[in-house]
């Protein structure tokens, strides 16, 4: 062991940015990888090559052991501070829109897509109060079993889309959706909904492909609702959504009302809750 120690001492002034240097390699290699455990390596690995060229360059290792460390913790105390300072008003609601903004072309494709599926468009909707700003497209199968939504959350530089299609059991009231959100839902599910959150869905005929697949895999035979094709239901149908959402998580504890009036936060369950599934996200 002392003949290890002694070797490793006179060669780690030399050669230790070598050793940062090949694990920057690993983990930028990592990262690349199709495996899904590629990306949860590459977190570690990338911090503790920096941690390892820092303890070279400044010769104390435990000065790269804290750097490591800080770096992998530095993000989800930032994001538990956001959270915490996170609040949204209790009871919201859907105006309708005459016209999505120009600039939102991909979200006018996105719907045109499903469009082209055989889905007729209802009406634009915005979600009120709401920061960041939510604008919905509702779409009806000609059927009336499948009902889609288009969404965009956007705020001054950045946004995002995602579709959602849903439908509803036969023999009972069981809400079966899936959606191709890329962001963690942040909230527990209430029991008459079954969610697939399928990322890789990224075109309308791929997460209709998905959504029936996920029914079948169920044995779900969904039901006609001939009122979707009216705006206002489709409205009540979407809001409701969200709405039952929030009462379960407020009756469960995940959130809770503040002293402001109409005013709703994370409860310190909610928020480790939030963070959880943020991480599971990251290192999926």
């Amino acid at each position: 062991m002392s003949l290890i120690a002694e070797n490793f001492n006179e060669m780690w002034p030399k050669w230790g940015y070598l050793l940062a240097l090949a694990l920057l390699l690993v983990s930028a290699g990592f990262s690349q990888l199709t495996w899904r455990g590629g990306r949860r390596v590459s977190f570690f690995l990338f911090p503790i090559a920096l941690g390892v060229g820092l303890a070279w360059w400044a010769k104390i290792w435990v000065a790269g052991l804290i750097f490591a460390l800080t770096w992998m913790i530095f993000p989800f105390v930032q994001m538990l501070i956001l959270t915490r300072r996170h609040r949204v008003k209790r009871h919201r609601t859907l105006e309708s829109l005459m016209t999505v903004r120009s600039e939102f072309e991909a979200f006018r494709e996105t719907a045109y897509a499903w469009e082209q599926l055989g889905f007729e468009n209802i009406e634009d909707c915005e979600l009120k109060p709401s920061d960041p700003r939510q604008v919905f497209r509702f779409l009806v199968s000609k059927d009336r079993r499948f009902f889609v939504v288009v969404g965009l959350i956007g705020q001054e530089q950045w946004s995002f889309i995602y579709s959602a299609i849903s439908c509803w059991s036969k023999d009972n009231e069981m809400h079966w959706m899936t959606w191709n959100y890329p962001l963690p839902y942040g909230l527990q599910l209430s029991p008459e909904l079954r969610l697939w959150r399928c990322t890789t869905a990224r075109t309308p005929e791929l997460l209709l492909e998905q959504h029936l697949e996920f029914l079948r895999l169920n044995q779900v035979e969904a039901r006609v609702r001939p009122e979707l094709e009216n705006a206002e239901e489709a409205r009540r149908v979407w809001s409701s959504w969200f709405e039952r959402q929030m009462d379960y998580n407020l009756r469960h504890g995940w959130l809770r009302l503040t002293k402001e009036k109409g005013l709703v936060r994370y409860s310190w369950r909610g928020t480790l809750g939030a963070l959880g599934q943020i991480f599971r996200v990251l290192l999926s």
